[in-house]
């Protein structure tokens, strides 16, 4: 059987959470060139 994942779901939420954030800011950060 596969291995079980490393990360557990609350944590994958999290990191989505944070790629979220991030890639809102880098957006804001392009709109103020």
């Amino acid at each position: 059987p596969p291995p079980p994942p490393l990360i557990a779901p609350a944590e994958w939420y999290e990191l989505d959470e944070m790629k979220d954030e991030f890639i809102r800011m880098t957006e804001w950060m392009e709109n103020l060139e």
